[in-house]
């Protein structure tokens, strides 16, 4: 008798070791899907179905929480006659009498009586066995949601198998944790995006019209900064420069002449060859546009950029004199492209010179008073692409 008892003992054992190791198994299963899933639908719908492959357990149902007591999500396996209807009774916030109970009682695991605890669920009949075990699913102190397994008959959960539910919905609720930050992460990005669109399109807006208030001004130079600009983005791309400084090239060169807006109108379009007071005063329009620039915050050097567009490399350059490498990229760019552009449209006191000349001009001046690299893009560019 003693040896019988033991081989029962025995056997018992191993019979709970084998469904310990099951639920083990559903533990291990759920957690591979938190790692690889993002969706929140498709990873309860998969951890109820892991779930039922464990022992004793003939149905599954995990319901994702919208607000404290009404369900945004409800999904469950195996899918019965019944089920549809009891789910959407759940989405429409009308929760049966275990629900209601684990979210007054807000103990971690509760075990149902269904015969006397279920009142007139929809599912009280539809699974075979007398218990349900409900889980709270939380993670930080919020609560996530419920998990709820219907048990099989006959079948009743001890401590180790409660405390491996537990891990279980723990599991679930980190999830499930993760996946509502991403989701706010994405909001924020597509809010921040849409930030950065409204301010790019404010600034474009402000940009067009400082270029329009400056052409209003000097006809003459109708189009010469979007034609500057057009072939000093160009070559800024034949450069391979980064595209940062290829926006801030362009909008640059959109911007480069707003200082004539303070020069007289008859200056500008004067028909003969300005006096040297003129010129001075024609010279200043790059320390003019570099003072009316600076007041606005751009994400580029635009200021900086607007002022050395008429600096040379030996530092015959205006306004300041600057040499060589203390000219920035961005400067010596615009700076040939707006000679070429220039000699080669009509201007006030003298007819287009045309394009010839004007690349003749760079390419004697190569080195001297233009960047070597930017001139040989220039005249590739125009000898070859047109």
């Amino acid at each position: 008798q003693k040896l019988e008892k033991k081989m029962l003992d025995l056997e018992k054992s191993e019979k709970r070791i084998r469904y310990l190791y099951s639920v083990l198994g559903a533990i291990r299963g759920v957690n591979q899907l938190i790692v690889k899933e993002k969706n929140r639908g498709i990873l309860l719908q998969k951890a109820c179905d892991t779930l039922i492959k464990a022992r004793g357990y003939n149905a599954a149902w995990l319901g994702f929480l919208r607000d404290e007591k009404t369900f945004a999500v409800v999904v469950g396996s195996p899918l019965k006659a019944d089920v549809s209807r009891f789910w959407k009774q759940m989405l429409r916030g009308d929760n049966p009498p275990c629900v209601e109970r684990a979210f007054i009682q807000k103990v971690p695991f509760m075990v149902m009586e269904r015969p006397q605890d279920c009142g007139g669920c929809l599912l009280k009949s539809t699974y075979p066995g007398k218990k349900s075990a409900i889980i709270r699913i939380t993670h930080n102190g919020k609560l996530f949601g419920l998990l709820i397994l219907s048990l099989a008959p006959g079948i009743s959960v001890k401590d180790e198998e409660e405390y491996l539910l537990i891990e279980v919905a723990s599991d679930i609720g980190f999830g499930l944790h993760n996946i509502e930050l991403e989701e706010k992460d994405k909001i924020s990005e597509q809010k921040l995006r849409q930030s950065y669109q409204k301010l790019q399109k404010t600034m474009e807006g402000a940009i067009d019209t400082i270029a329009k208030i400056v052409e209003t001004k000097d006809p003459y130079t109708s189009g010469h900064q979007q034609r500057v600009s057009k072939l000093a983005i160009t070559i800024a791309r034949k450069m391979k420069l980064p595209q940062e400084k290829i926006e801030g090239i362009r909008v640059s060169s959109l911007v480069h002449d707003v200082g004539k807006i303070s020069i007289p109108a008859e200056i500008l379009n004067k028909p003969i060859k300005l006096t040297e007071i003129e010129f001075n005063l024609i010279k200043d329009h790059s320390q003019v546009g570099y003072d009316i620039l600076k007041s606005i915050e751009f994400p580029w050097p635009i200021e900086k950029i607007v002022l050395q567009h008429h600096e040379r490399l030996d530092g015959s350059g205006y306004p300041r004199g600057l040499k060589g490498e203390d000219i920035i990229i961005e400067a010596r760019i615009i700076g040939v492209a707006d000679v070429v552009e220039a000699m080669s449209s009509h201007r006030p006191y003298r007819p287009a010179l045309g394009i010839d000349a004007a690349l003749e001009e760079i390419s004697k001046k190569r080195g001297i008073f233009y960047d070597p690299e930017v001139v040989d893009i220039c005249i590739k560019l125009v000898r070859e692409k047109g």
